[in-house]
């Protein structure tokens, strides 16, 4: 049967040209869910679960090809073929770095097999009531919001088997990259171009980050993190602020990360690239695919303002940025010919995602940097726990970068870092500098940009004074000539 071949919605063509100029990096992009589960393991139900997953939503039978000259195309198969979605793997003789190793092998590696699915799911024995679950996607048929939607739909399909959200029979998504491609040559997208131009005109400076080594020609691709957790206290403050300003937790953590990095690079002008859902939310709510946008949100403070003018200002750009999110951030590259080294990222050189899931709420307690012991779900009969396993986030070119998650009362922000340019302790000074301007600033409006501090009382000590123990003991009964006489009877021989 003859498929009909698509083509690819602006943020995927994005996504697949950096493909194919980076094949090692297309693993990193990968969305990716893992979990313990305890109790009556179900493989039946998971995979059943998995089944109607992949038959209601059209992206999941996705596959993909170059048609030529370049060009990528998707289509989406009507059926997938009736083997079962779930790999069952006996990893009960597997001692734990073994099991993580593996789990960790098959979560981050590559889909690039283009007849094959865009989708991975396994679940690794260890007993008769204990494995590992784990769910990967590519992220050009499921982005981050796409991830939380299917999160919630497999959830309500293991606890009550209800069918829920009826078959995706219009590929709405395929739609919505038709119409996106049409909306292009609309004024409406001009206009939102005409406001990325103003956004970005002037000379944007590199941000100079205290890197502790040049970029390296030959990357390794690895990735640290340096985990910050800002209290329940600091949290409190950061949504009493949000609320006080109009604004929201994202628009104050996006104010300190700014501030802060004007602050810590002693720049004035700084951009930082945030990605935005990017989907039209009236019609495509619940429509699995790749939606999301990169927009970079300007921030300015040669005018040293205080904290409320700051949050103001904020939160304008970013009310401005969502109102222009559709336009794609690769178009915007392409037409205003950014003048950066190929080296660096266009426009910015880190960014800020946030993540506040509207979908399987309850899972995001997986991300709690300690567990209690305590199930965090239930999906039926099985408890859902945490694994400790080792994350991963797609950062082309992007050394650093901050992602924040709201959890119950506490936000998790990880610094991602590349440990080819940095050095841990330096990520992690910077987090502590992160972490004290935060809590200052959400504390007290009227404070300057410019007063926020970035050491807390220990630091500063040893900055201050610690550092400046220079005096020297010496003999203070000797004389200036008698000390070069000293030292000329010590060493005869030596040239004056």
């Amino acid at each position: 049967m003859e498929m009909n071949w698509s083509p690819l919605g602006l943020a995927q063509l994005g996504r697949w040209f950096l493909y194919q100029f980076d094949p090692e990096a297309r693993g990193s992009h990968n969305n990716v869910f893992v979990a313990t589960l305890r109790g009556k393991i179900d493989p039946a139900s998971l995979s059943f679960a998995l089944s109607i997953l992949i038959a209601r939503h059209p992206m999941l039978r996705a596959r993909f090809r170059d048609v030529g000259n370049g060009e990528p195309r998707q289509t989406i198969i009507t059926h997938e073929p009736e083997a079962d979605p779930l790999l069952q793997v006996d990893a009960s003789a597997l001692q734990e770095a073994e099991l993580r190793g593996l789990v960790e092998s098959d979560a981050w590696r590559a889909f690039d097999d283009p007849s094959a699915p865009m989708m991975r799911a396994a679940l690794y024995h260890r007993s008769a009531s204990s494995a590992v679950f784990l769910l990967a996607f590519d992220h050009l048929i499921c982005d981050g919001w796409s991830y939380w939607v299917l999160l919630d739909e497999l959830r309500d399909l293991l606890c009550d088997g209800a069918r829920g959200a009826p078959q995706d029979a219009s590929y709405a998504y395929l739609q919505y990259v038709t119409t996106q491609h049409a909306w292009l040559e609309t004024p409406v997208a001009e206009k939102q171009f005409g406001y990325w131009r103003e956004v970005l005109s002037g000379e944007i400076e590199t941000l100079a980050l205290p890197y502790d080594r040049p970029r390296a020609q030959d990357r390794n691709r690895a990735q640290n993190f340096h985990t910050l957790i800002l209290d329940d206290a600091c949290t409190r403050h950061i949504k009493s602020i949000a609320s006080a300003s109009g604004g929201s937790v994202f628009g104050v953590l996006l104010a300190a990360y700014q501030a802060f990095l004007h602050r810590y690079c002693g720049q004035y002008d700084i951009v930082v690239g945030c990605p935005m859902p990017g989907r039209p939310r009236d019609q495509h709510e619940r429509t699995v695919g790749d939606f999301v946008n990169v927009v970079p949100l300007r921030a300015e403070f040669s005018a040293d303002p205080t904290v409320s003018e700051l949050l103001r200002a904020t939160r304008r750009s970013v009310l401005k940025g969502i109102a222009n999110q559709q336009y794609p951030f690769s178009r915007l590259v392409e037409r205003l010919h950014s003048r950066h080294r190929d080296a660096e990222h266009p426009f910015f050189q880190t960014t800020l995602v946030y993540q506040n899931p509207r979908h399987a709420d309850e899972l995001r307690a997986l991300w709690q940097p300690v567990s209690n012991g305590a199930p965090v779900a239930y999906w039926g009969a099985m408890e859902v726990h945490p694994f400790d396993h080792h994350h991963r986030v797609a950062g082309d070119r992007i050394a650093l970068s901050l992602h924040a998650i709201e959890l119950s009362e506490i936000i998790r922000c990880d610094f991602v870092f590349d440990p080819d340019r940095f050095d841990a302790h330096t990520v992690g000074r910077m987090a502590c500098c992160f972490q004290r301007l935060i809590s200052e600033m959400v504390t007290d409006g009227e404070l300057r940009v410019s007063a926020l501090p970035l050491l807390g009382s220990e630091e500063r000590l040893q900055v201050l004074e610690d550092f400046n123990v220079t005096s020297v003991a010496y003999p203070l009964e000797l004389t200036l000539h008698g000390m070069f006489e000293t030292q000329a009877a010590l060493t005869p021989e030596a040239v004056a």
